[in-house]
């Protein structure tokens, strides 16, 4: 079985593991494409499945001799991709990013042919007021008279749900405010010999919008393939990371298992657990006790690390870094100094020092320079902007980020803009707003918030994902409406939900319904596996004589690993 070892670029090591399977379903789906009897895929997986690593990894130039013959074959169909960038980007601009880099690919690559290059780039400006129009001129109809070497090239678009398709926004000729409700809109368009190959974490809201595209998980634990990635990756970090490998005994295989059962098909819940013990920040023995979420994992680093008072005075560093484009350790330290937030360099180093978990370094590809400080992952940036996940304490806003570096730029009209991600012209769109006026609208926005949550039920608290009302309401919700909300949540993925639910003690992790269905066989069922996993981790019984296959195939699963690392690793 063929491995795909990552290098590492950007934030960390992307090291995915045995990714062959997912290649090949691609390169059917190519075929059948041909045929006419698929319009494209949607690549579904949960935040740190793997999804935009397995982007870069197919689209990224190698070495011939690197690549197998099937990933060599399917690097030779994409004739242009947009993978989603490592950083923001100000809100209403993605379009013309994404548009600026498929026409700049589709101009270098020679697998197309008789496609016609612009004589200037005006159309730029006209994409931000119409990018429908600019869509169809620039790409879509002169794409309709190339042609192309292969049978099927393959269109891959990486990250759609993070871009909100509006509603309605079609039916009354609005222009189209994202990524997929561009392409959805100009579906019918696409070339025959086009197969469009799209990423998203909600794609049962994608497919809904793409009619005749095939969904893909790549992170069903029900999947053989799937529990062999997961497996295998994690026996590659220990092969290749010694500092791990001398801290585990016999006895600490379980834990290992246990990560695996914890992680839920999240590659990313792994590695940054890996990553701790790796830096000696997590120890083998709290893999017991960190939850089995990725959300929940971020929570336990910050008050392993944090109380109230000292993560006030580092908030200062995490809003500069959720709001910069890219900042070396020495920008960073002027951005806080002008800012007043750090009185010395020793202050300054103090505080990465305790923010450490929580930042990578890295160097964007193919540049040289000073290392670039960012957040873990844009998973960690979206945690820390949402205080239903985050909670008061550990909420920090990027709009004063925003606001301090403005401050720094002052007088330094030679440095590029390093706000949201984009160049100066484009920045300055952010920057126009005024921030006590933003300020003011968030918080009016927020009391409309807390007055309709007060009229919703626990069910509804639920399914929106709403944990501040779902706290409030289990104070007085009766032990049957309790129940009930814990199983919509087990059976739509409601985790956090789900884990609030069970640790206000409202109802029994083996709790059952009127069918005798428990909540693990619920989440099981449905294929959500953040909620196995915070069941599992619950305590939820696994009863092999009377639940589903599925159960059988985790339990062997968990005994199995634990033997395997066991008889092998330490020999």
């Amino acid at each position: 079985m063929t491995s795909l070892i990552m290098e590492e670029t950007e934030a960390g090591d992307r090291s995915l593991v045995n990714r062959e399977w997912l290649i090949t379903k691609i390169l059917d789906a190519s075929q059948k494409k041909y045929y006419g009897k698929l319009c494209g895929l949607v690549l579904a997986g949960g935040t740190g499945a793997g999804k935009t690593t397995f982007c870069r990894q197919v689209t990224e130039a190698r070495p011939q001799g690197q690549l197998t013959r099937k990933q060599s074959m399917l690097q030779s169909k994409i004739i242009a991709s947009y993978i989603i960038p490592s950083r923001r980007l100000i809100p209403g601009t993605n379009i013309v990013q994404f548009l600026h880099s498929v026409y700049s690919q589709l101009c270098d690559n020679n697998a197309v042919s008789r496609f016609q290059p612009q004589t200037d780039n005006s159309w730029l400006r006209e994409a931000v007021d119409d990018p429908d129009e600019v869509f169809k001129r620039i790409l879509l109809f002169p794409l309709l008279e190339c042609e192309v070497q292969h049978k099927v090239v393959i269109l891959l678009v990486d990250g759609l749900d993070l871009d909100m398709i509006v509603p309605g926004s079609a039916a009354t000729g609005e222009a189209s405010k994202s990524i997929p409700e561009l392409l959805s809109r100009h579906a019918h368009l696409f070339p025959r010999w086009l197969l469009p190959v799209l990423t998203a974490r909600q794609a049962t809201a994608i497919t809904t919008h793409f009619p005749g595209f095939r969904r893909i998980s790549i992170d069903d634990l029900r999947k053989t393939h799937v529990i062999q990635d997961i497996q295998q990756f994690i026996l590659v970090r220990l092969q290749n990371d010694k500092t791990i490998a001398r801290q585990i005994t016999k006895d600490s295989t379980e834990l290992l298992s246990l990560l695996h059962v914890k992680s839920a098909g999240c590659f990313l819940y792994i590695k940054k657990v890996l990553d701790g013990v790796s830096d000696r920040y997590i120890t083998l023995e709290e893999i017991r006790e960190i939850p089995g979420t990725l959300n929940g994992l971020y929570l336990w680093l910050c008050l392993k690390q944090f109380n109230k008072k000292n993560f006030a005075k580092v908030r200062p560093l995490v809003n500069i870094l959720l709001a910069s484009n890219s900042l070396s350790e020495a920008e960073l330290y002027e951005v806080v100094s002008i800012a007043g937030a750090v009185s010395s360099q020793e202050t300054f180093q103090k505080y990465l020092t305790q923010l450490r978990p929580l930042l990578a370094k890295y160097r964007e590809a193919g540049e040289a320079g000073a290392e670039q400080l960012g957040l873990y992952h844009p998973s960690l940036a979206e945690w820390f902007t949402q205080s239903k996940f985050c909670g008061p304490a550990f909420a920090c806003d990027s709009e004063d980020g925003v606001h301090m570096i403005r401050e720094w730029k002052t007088g330094k009209s030679d440095k590029p803009d390093l706000v949201c991600g984009l160049e100066e012209e484009d920045s300055k769109m952010w920057m126009m707003l005024d921030t006590q006026e933003r300020k003011k609208r968030k918080e009016e926005t927020n009391e409309k918030v807390v007055e309709l949550d007060n009229s919703k039920s626990l069910l509804e608290s639920v399914r929106a994902d709403e944990l501040g009302s779902v706290s409030r309401l289990l104070s007085s919700a009766r032990s049957e409406e309790a129940l009930g909300a814990a199983l919509v949540a087990a059976r739509e993925g409601h985790d956090s939900a789900l884990g609030l639910i069970l640790e206000a003690g409202a109802v029994e992790c083996d709790a059952r319904d009127e069918n005798g269905w428990t909540l693990l066989r619920t989440a099981a069922w449905s294929g959500q596996n953040q909620c196995v996993g915070v069941l599992i981790q619950a305590g939820a019984q696994v009863r092999i004589e009377t639940e589903s296959f599925y159960y059988s195939i985790l339990y062997l699963l968990y005994y199995t690993f634990s033997y395997f690392l066991g008889s092998n690793l330490f020999q």
